[in-house]
């Protein structure tokens, strides 16, 4: 699935068929590359919106991982 996030080109022209639009969306790395493009290819600042939008997403998908890492703590010295 990452080889749809745009990189260089701007994902606003980026079009993708069906359930692909939706997920190219949803994905947490395609709000990071975009404040990227703001402040390095557009030269502007990012809106607060997408900024605090990218610290909450980025906070939730960090607070499920710790979650998962604590329940399954105890079996990683097993698994390695």
């Amino acid at each position: 699935m990452h080889y749809k996030t745009a990189i260089v080109q701007d994902s606003n022209g980026l079009e993708l068929p069906g359930a692909l639009a939706t997920t190219g969306i949803a994905k947490p790395v395609v709000s990071l590359i975009t404040l990227y493009h703001c402040v390095l290819y557009e030269g502007i600042i990012p809106s607060l919106a997408l900024v605090a939008g990218t610290f909450v997403l980025s906070v939730e998908i960090f607070v499920i991982g710790y979650a998962i890492f604590l329940r399954c703590e105890a079996l990683y010295a097993e698994v390695i």
